[in-house]
């Protein structure tokens, strides 16, 4: 009598790693315990932990907010990097030259204005979402090398390949970024209106107004400030009042492929536009 010897069934190494990475990529939470199963699942999945960052101390987030040192290994990895809270400026600028070649969506909300934007910018080679302040932007000079208020829009490649960029705070007028209108590979455009400087809330409706008058190209026109509304006879403006905890929860959702505000806009915009042919 022969005695037969059962081995265990196993996948083919590449079907394998593709199951755990879409359960990994499913629900993020379960990584940990993933991790556990065997070193080379470890191998496999701990890199999609990285794909999306957020430097926030809000309690629930945690598990988007690794330290910094954790980072390092993984810079590479990193696709969605959302810079919330008061963060160290050196620190901030070093960790985004790590991790620029491969960042596809960048949000920096705490004004980092000490931080030099040619210090990195340049490396942002995948880049396509764009989410920062007024501050941050490259400002034209005169001859003798004194701001002029203008931002220089065809100074940085980068404005060459974004086609989703946000102000996070509104410009006095229409022409500090009157460069816009060469960057006709921006299509969907977000403005926010905090009005912490004294200014009026109507000025958005006027800097929105020559926006839309000079950047016909323009798909979306999203307004996300729940302070913020006024009349606009354009169908690619929206308004769409979000708080701090549904934003951070909406740049979740377009790193992870869901629904988002911009695919909630465009879909706006294009049953207005449906309506009106009808």
């Amino acid at each position: 009598m022969s005695s037969t010897t059962l081995e265990e069934p196993r996948f083919p190494p590449e079907i394998e790693r593709s199951i755990f990475e879409y359960a990994a990529s499913f629900e993020r939470l379960d990584i940990p315990t993933l991790m556990r199963v065997a070193q080379r699942v470890r191998i496999w999945v701990e890199p999609i932990l990285y794909l999306t960052i957020i430097t926030t101390a809000r309690p629930g987030w945690e598990r988007f907010n690794p330290p910094f040192e954790e980072l390092e290994r993984y810079s590479r990895h990193v696709k969605y990097l959302l810079i919330w809270r008061k963060t160290d400026s050196a620190k901030i600028t070093a960790y985004l030259m790590k991790c620029a070649q491969g960042l596809e969506s960048l949000a920096i909300w705490y004004p980092i204005c000490q931080t030099p934007w040619q210090e990195f910018v340049g490396s942002f080679r995948d880049l396509r979402r764009l989410a920062v302040r007024l501050s941050m932007l490259p400002e034209k000079k005169t001859a003798e090398g004194v701001g002029t208020g203008v931002c220089d829009f065809e100074k940085e490649e980068v404005f060459k390949r974004i086609t989703h960029f946000e102000l996070l705070d509104l410009p006095r007028t229409w022409t500090s970024i009157s460069g816009l209108k060469a960057c006709t590979n921006i299509e969907y455009f977000g403005v926010t209106d905090e009005a912490e400087d004294g200014q009026p809330p109507q000025r958005a409706e006027e800097v929105v107004g020559d926006l839309l008058a000079h950047c016909g190209f323009m798909k979306v026109v999203l307004v996300h400030d729940p302070k913020v509304e006024f009349k606009s006879e354009d169908e690619r403006v929206v308004f769409c009042g979000m708080e701090w905890y549904e934003y951070l929860k909406d740049f979740v959702d377009q790193a992870e492929g869901r629904w988002n505000f911009w695919d909630k806009a465009e879909e706006m915009v294009n049953l207005r536009r449906a309506s009106r042919t009808a």
